[in-house]
């Protein structure tokens, strides 16, 4: 649990970090002393050595529940944290991009912090998701826009426990967006007929 220099309780967390690790993620909304209480959880209160560790992340974050906005070849960081939206596998961060339909894109989210998880989408309709396409557990979207107009971007962390809510930071980018295809004929589906022997 975290108190604010007022006293007032900012977050509590009880598995975060998985199994039974704690881990809240907040932002100093003012300059003071913040305390960070620490005990057991359940009814029947336990004694024991733990660990405490305070991290201090910096960068140029979105405030929390805002979507960010991405555009094709930037790389923008973001942190999944207390006031985000909160969907079926925890926190989510929102970022928006425009694209023409046939462009493809190629989306990297990466995090030192949790496995990241991508979903793609335009309008409320799922376009695309990943979770371990790119390096080692970054989430990584390759695909072609169906559609011209807005999509939105979709980061979470993955997690077999679904809900509990990872807090930490990402980055997310396009690292590669190209112009829609053009000029390429469509191929004319046939039915084939054939024998295959070994």
């Amino acid at each position: 649990m975290v108190l604010g220099p007022d006293g007032a309780q900012l977050a509590t967390d009880d598995d975060g970090l998985g199994d039974n690790d704690a881990s809240i993620a907040f932002r100093a909304g003012a300059a003071g002393h913040y305390t960070a209480l620490a005990t057991s959880y359940g009814d029947d209160p336990k004694s024991g050595a733990y660990r405490l560790t305070l991290v201090e992340e910096s960068g140029d974050f979105a405030e929390p529940g805002e979507a960010g906005r991405v555009a094709a070849g930037e790389t923008k960081d973001g942190r999944l944290e207390t006031g985000d939206r909160f969907g079926t596998r925890g926190f989510e961060d929102r970022w928006t991009f425009t694209a023409r339909a046939g462009q493809l894109l190629r989306i990297d989210v990466t995090s030192q912090a949790f496995d990241t998880y991508a979903v793609l989408r335009f309008g409320e309709t799922p376009v695309d998701s990943n979770d371990d396409g790119g390096d080692g557990t970054s989430a990584r979207i390759m695909t072609v826009a169906p559609n011209t107009g807005t999509y939105t971007l979709v980061v979470s962390a993955y997690s077999e426990a679904r809900g509990r809510g990872r807090a930490g930071a990402h980055r997310a980018g396009t690292a590669a967006c190209g112009p829609p295809r053009a000029g390429r004929p469509r191929a004319r589906r046939r039915r084939l007929r054939g024998r295959l022997g070994v």
